[in-house]
């Protein structure tokens, strides 16, 4: 029996964007809200570590960095499973090491509502905030590919560091028709000047 076309959806438009980027391989744990990310990553070259904690999956994301000289994605659920991480986001950042992390997070219809959706925070985007040298949350499909993009690169700039960014659960389940091509562009020396964000970029309301 034939199967189905798998839809494209946010998360595999994630892993095809990470993938043109030069990724090589996914640190995580896979976490209910992210799991479109850990299916579009199926389909990859990238190489998925599953681990039992955020914390582990952030020291091997680490370790794999400094090692390859290249940054090392980490994959994290909303909430609490994304705040896990910040021990070894701040062990990244004290050593000036290139981790690029991506948290799922609520849909974007609930933020900041405090409504009690399932792993919801105040403002998960203001907790790694003062570890990462670099923060977003993308507000569309469209934004995707070259928010990723200002993350790898920002990851990879002098001083190197970890960053940031956050997806929307909606984001990453609903499908899509923008490409990975689309505002994806490999680092290089200089880094390109997008205005660099050392703080959450503002998010609209």
């Amino acid at each position: 029996m034939a199967q189905a076309v798998k839809a494209h959806t946010g998360g595999r438009l994630v892993a095809e964007t990470l993938e043109a980027l030069g990724a090589e391989a996914a640190f995580g744990v896979p976490g209910i809200h992210a799991l479109a990310i850990w299916d579009g990553l199926r389909t990859s070259s990238i190489r998925s570590v599953g681990l039992r904690t955020e914390l582990n999956a952030g020291f091997a994301a680490d370790g794999y960095a400094r090692t390859k000289g290249w940054p090392a994605v980490l994959l994290l659920s909303t909430g609490p499973g994304a705040l896990v991480s910040l021990a070894a986001l701040m062990e990244a950042a004290t050593a000036h090491v290139p981790v690029v992390a991506i948290a799922s997070q609520i849909p974007r219809d609930l933020i900041g509502k405090g409504r009690g959706y399932l792993h919801e925070l105040p403002d998960q985007l203001a907790s790694f905030a003062p570890v990462v040298k670099w923060g977003a949350r993308a507000e569309s499909a469209e934004e995707i590919p070259a928010l990723l993009s200002d993350a790898w690169n920002e990851a990879m700039a002098p001083p190197s560091g970890p960053v940031f960014l956050e997806i929307p659960v909606d984001l990453l389940t609903e499908e899509t028709g923008v490409s990975s091509a689309k505002g994806a562009h490999r680092y290089r020396l200089p880094p390109p000047d997008r205005g660099k964000r050392t703080s959450p970029r503002p998010r609209r309301s």
